[in-house]
């Protein structure tokens, strides 16, 4: 969790762009960064436990992505980061590097947790397709959403041709509850 201003807070859900946004000066972390507790991943309802804040939609922002394009980002940046060359299928249907990282790191979820179980009803919802130029203004980051498109620009191919019939239906029923409670297509 980080402060964007007196009482204004920005949740980072995982593979939301949140990395490109924490990097500016002007948020501050809350979490304790030498015990790492609380997580910068972990719930809100947990950050509200351990720092007593109230963060409520009128005070919290988080951004959600397409659960489609959100698992294309994390199985690119698992091979990426971990230098593996895991398929996209075995991504999503085994234990993988990722996961054990996350498990060693004691992280709050790993490459199958839904969107919904980090942000329940307790931030402002923007969607990375389209209100990065917005949350920019509210967050006053100059040039921002800029880098993301020059950081995803390295993927030449489209997200939705990494998916056959087999793989879509795996992110669909895993992620279903994303694609509900935040109103996306379920079809590529």
């Amino acid at each position: 969790m980080f402060r964007i201003s007196e009482n204004r807070y920005f949740y980072h859900v995982p593979k939301t762009a949140g990395s490109s946004i924490i990097k500016h000066e002007k948020l501050t972390y809350l979490g304790d960064r030498k015990t790492e507790f609380p997580r910068r991943h972990d719930p809100i309802s947990i950050w509200h436990e351990r720092t007593g804040i109230d963060f409520n939609q009128n005070n919290t922002i988080a951004i959600v992505r397409n659960p489609y394009s959100r698992m294309i980002s994390y199985w690119l940046f698992t091979n990426a980061t971990f230098n593996c060359n895991l398929s996209f299928k075995d991504f999503l249907t085994t234990e993988n590097i990722m996961d054990e990282f996350l498990k060693k790191n004691a992280c709050y979820h790993s490459t199958k947790t839904k969107m919904a179980q980090h942000i329940s009803s307790s931030a402002k919802i923007y969607k990375f397709e389209t209100d990065l130029p917005e949350i920019g203004k509210i967050l006053e980051l100059p040039n921002f959403p800029a880098g993301i498109k020059e950081k995803s620009s390295k993927y030449t191919t489209a997200w939705q041709n990494y998916y056959n019939s087999e793989t879509q239906k795996i992110v669909l029923d895993r992620f279903y509850e994303d694609f509900e409670n935040f109103s996306y297509n379920k079809d590529l």
